[in-house]
């Protein structure tokens, strides 16, 4: 029985952000924004996207974006990149996701909070991951 491509795309966000958080935990830094995709054969492939010396990472992020846009409906893909949230009035460090489904290119935003790297301690998720509205195809 194959999986529901809801699911697999659902499957695809959640290993991005928490690999997002692992990246964040690991270097102590932002996350470089990247796209992570799958075709409908379950194949992944990660592409990473630095702008600018020292990375600027809103152009950085809106590059991840931009070749999000431009991939081939064929595939399902995550654009990832460091940002911030606010939840119950309060401001977090977050993961943003911004994901596509196979044949649709409308898109649903994600996100995953976690508490930044501090002198006593790594980052860490914070909650279960967000998810936001849906924009529609163009």
């Amino acid at each position: 029985m194959t999986e529901p491509e809801g699911d697999r795309l659902e499957d695809l966000v959640i290993f991005a952000l928490g690999y997002g958080v692992e990246n964040v935990r690991d270097s102590g830094g932002a996350l470089v924004p990247f796209v992570l995709s799958e075709t409908v054969d379950g194949v992944r492939a990660i592409e990473r996207f630095v702008v600018g010396d020292p990375m600027s990472l809103e152009a950085s992020a809106a590059k991840a974006l931009e070749f999000l846009d431009g991939l081939d409906t064929s595939v399902r893909a995550v654009a990832a990149y460091d940002g911030f949230t606010t939840v119950a009035g309060t401001r977090s460090d977050a993961i943003l996701a911004v994901a596509r489904d196979v044949g649709s290119t409308a898109t649903t935003t994600y996100a995953q909070r976690y508490t930044p790297k501090s002198f006593l301690r790594k980052a860490r998720a914070l909650g279960a991951p967000i998810r936001f509205g849906t924009e529609p195809e163009t």
